[in-house]
């Protein structure tokens, strides 16, 4: 959103306690970490899971738009028939960013949750839904000049 802080701004978590609205004016609660921003926009960190499918595979990949503490692990678990990772996965370290389920089954929906744990207590969680597939379709990229 337009005047929005963006991670690593001073005005997130730098407002006076005693003068700020209850709610951002997204209707948002104040305050998101340890005190309320400076402005209109209640700065909140946000989690970003994608799937890529293959073959009896699913490629997770995700981002988060600010840092996480360095003692963070990742959670991952899925809905459908289980494949060689029995979920939950657990005490993937923090820098990880990316995970291959292998052995599933293709042409059946699963659904991925990956939440990031901090002291074992969730603060971040995303859910992404991916049918492995053994075909694979290729399309050609067109460039217009």
């Amino acid at each position: 959103a337009y005047g929005a802080p963006e991670n690593g701004s001073p005005a997130i978590e730098a407002a006076d306690p005693n003068n700020i609205p209850a709610d951002d004016i997204l209707g948002n609660p104040r305050p998101v970490g340890a005190a309320s921003d400076i402005g209109a926009y209640e700065f909140a960190p946000a989690l970003t899971l994608s799937g890529a499918p293959a073959n009896q595979t699913i490629r997770l990949t995700w981002s988060v738009n600010a840092e996480v503490p360095a003692t963070t692990t990742w959670q991952i678990d899925y809905t459908g028939p289980v494949g060689n990772q029995t979920p939950p996965i657990t005490n993937i370290i923090s820098p990880t960013r990316a995970y291959t389920l292998t052995g599933l089954t293709n042409y059946t929906w699963y659904t991925v949750i990956l939440t990031a744990l901090l002291g074992g207590s969730p603060f971040l969680t995303d859910t992404a839904t991916v049918m492995p597939t053994d075909v694979i379709l290729y399309l050609p990229v067109v460039i217009k000049e």
